[in-house]
C-alpha cells in the first residue's frame, strides 16, 4: 500500500461508513455530494470514495482485508467492461517502446498493456511536479487524485476522435476462464461472510464507446452479470446506457466530475438510500 492508503486505513471514524469502490469510472463520483444528499434523510453516515485508477477486482483483492477491517455498513461497487475484460491493442510495439523509454517500475501498480495511456500519465505525474490546482485529492476520495481533465466535457466529435486514436478493443474471457470475475466473486463472498451490505452497479459508458464493442463481447458481459447475480444472490443495478447520449462526458467512458455530472451522483445516492431503508 502507498502512504495515502496506509494513512486512510489507520484512521478513526466517528460515523457509519459507506465505501464506493471501483476504477476511475467510480472515481468520477463526488463522495461529498453523495454524503450530503444521504444526510438529508440519514445523518449518521460518512461516504468515502476508494476508487483507484485502472483498478480491477484482482487488484482490489490485495486491499480486501483492510476494507473489511473498517467494518463498513455498505459497499457500493461499480464495474464495467474493463473490470472483467482485457484491453487488446492493435499496435503493442508503440506502447512497448514507451515502456522502455520510461522504464516503468512495478511500484506504479499499473499493468502497462492493460491501460498504456493511464500508465504513461502516471509516469509523467511521478516524474514531473504537478501544481496542486491541476492534481488534487481530498479526505473523502483519498486514492484518486483529480486533475483538470476530469472536470472537462468533451463534444461527441471529440469523443469519436479519441476512440479512433485509442486503437484498443475489449475482449471478455468466458466465465470459466475469467480471473477478474473469480476475484470479484471472492470479494463479494467475503463481504457476505462479514455481513457487509453491497450494492453492485454497472458504470455508465458513452454510446460511441459501446458501439465499438462486438456483439459477442456484449453477450459475454450480460452472461457474466447474470452469473454474478445468481452466484451471489445480488441484484445488479445498471447505469450502462442511462447517460449514453448526454453532454456530460469527460472521456468516452467517464462522466465529468464537475456539477454537470450531478445526475450520476444523484442516482448512486438514490441506490444507497433505498438500500438503507431495506
Amino acid at each position: 500500500m502507498n502512504i495515502n492508503e496506509t494513512n486512510f486505513f489507520a484512521r478513526d471514524f466517528d460515523k457509519s461508513k459507506i465505501l464506493l469502490i471501483g476504477s476511475s469510472h467510480v472515481g468520477m463520483l463526488n463522495a461529498e455530494k453523495i454524503e450530503k444528499r444521504i444526510n438529508q434523510q440519514y445523518s449518521d453516515y460518512e461516504v468515502f470514495n476508494l476508487a483507484k485508477g485502472s483498478d480491477t477486482p484482482t487488484k482490489r483483492l490485495e486491499q480486501l482485508s483492510q476494507i473489511i477491517s473498517l467494518k463498513p455498513n455498505l459497499i457500493v461497487y461499480g464495474i464495467g467492461y474493463r473490470d472483467i475484460g482485457e484491453i487488446k491493442y492493435n499496435d503493442k510495439n508503440k506502447f512497448l517502446e514507451l515502456n522502455n523509454l520510461f522504464k516503468i517500475s512495478s511500484s506504479l501498480k499499473v499493468d502497462f498493456l492493460d491501460n498504456p495511456k493511464l500508465t504513461t500519465l502516471n509516469v509523467i505525474r511521478n516524474t514531473i511536479e504537478v501544481k496542486p490546482s491541476q492534481n488534487t485529492s481530498n479526505t473523502s476520495t483519498p486514492f484518486f487524485p483529480y486533475n483538470e481533465n476530469h472536470f472537462n466535457i468533451m463534444s461527441q466529435y471529440e469523443i469519436e476522435k479519441e476512440i479512433k486514436d485509442d486503437h484498443g478493443t475489449i475482449d471478455i474471457p468466458t466465465i470459466d476462464n475469467n480471473f477478474k470475475l473469480k476475484s470479484l466473486n471472492t470479494i463479494l463472498n467475503e463481504f457476505n461472510n462479514n455481513n457487509i451490505k453491497v450494492i453492485l452497479f454497472v458504470t455508465p459508458h458513452n454510446y460511441q464507446y459501446l458501439d465499438t464493442l462486438s456483439d459477442i463481447n456484449k453477450n459475454k458481459f450480460e452472461k457474466i452479470l447474470n452469473s454474478i447475480e445468481e452466484k451471489n444472490g445480488i441484484q445488479i443495478n445498471s447505469l450502462l446506457t442511462k447517460y449514453e447520449d448526454l453532454e456530460i462526458w469527460s472521456s468516452p467512458n467517464h462522466i465529468t466530475h464537475n456539477s454537470q455530472g450531478m445526475i450520476y451522483n444523484e442516482d448512486i445516492s438514490d441506490m444507497i438510500i433505498k438500500k438503507i431503508k431495506e
